[in-house]
């Protein structure tokens, strides 16, 4: 503590004096501040930090100093820095996979789908399809006939495998696949949705 004791900003932001006066002109002149930002430390090695600073009154309302409370969440930011290159990863590999992929949740709505699934079924953009259960995209019977499917894996865990099966498109084309569906399960084995995959074989059918 004593090594801090008696410096300045100018002390603490030696590297990069224009922020660290940043920081204390915008907390002077709004009392309060919340940052969640990148600074370096005295070695020179970078840290992410999560701060909140308020000014200090005296009686007559004077700025008598600051407080300040600083969390290093380095840790935790390059734990989060992980999981998006790997959500990145795999979002990459599903997107360039010439299989139809989509997952679905326990009401049977889509919750992801990959472009092949897309051209599947006729549409352009994801946000088109998500959120939507297969009675919004097919027609009654067609969609009765998937929903029995997806009831029976997700309520016995047990996968659906390489089944042929049509369905009509956006435009009312025929089309085939050769679907799988297996259970989504989250870490304490509960199956949470689904995971669909399906492979165009209307060529082959024809």
């Amino acid at each position: 503590e004593k090594d801090f004791i008696g410096l300045t900003p100018k002390d603490f932001f030696a590297h990069d004096l224009e922020y660290g006066q940043g920081i204390w002109t915008e907390l002077f002149d709004k009392g309060k501040l919340h940052i969640d930002t990148d600074e370096r430390r005295f070695d020179g090695s970078q840290m992410w930090v999560l701060g909140d600073y308020t000014n200090m009154y005296d009686s007559q309302g004077r700025i008598t100093g600051q407080f300040g409370l600083q969390i290093d969440i380095t840790e935790r930011k390059k734990e989060e820095e992980e999981i998006q290159n790997k959500q990145l990863l795999l979002r990459t590999i599903i997107e360039n996979i010439p299989d139809a992929i989509y997952t679905k949740d326990l009401d049977y709505r889509k919750t992801l789908c990959n472009s092949a699934d897309l051209h599947n079924i006729g549409f352009k953009s994801e946000s088109e399809v998500l959120g939507k259960d297969d009675f919004d995209l097919f027609p009654k019977e067609i969609a009765e006939r998937f929903n029995a499917d997806d009831k029976s894996v997700m309520q016995k865990g047990i996968p659906l495998i390489n089944r042929e099966e049509f369905f009509l498109d956006k435009n009312g084309q025929k089309q085939w696949l050769l679907t799988s569906k297996i259970p989504l399960q989250n870490q304490n084995g509960q199956v949470i949705g689904l995971v669909g995959i399906g492979r165009n074989i209307t060529e082959q059918k024809k």
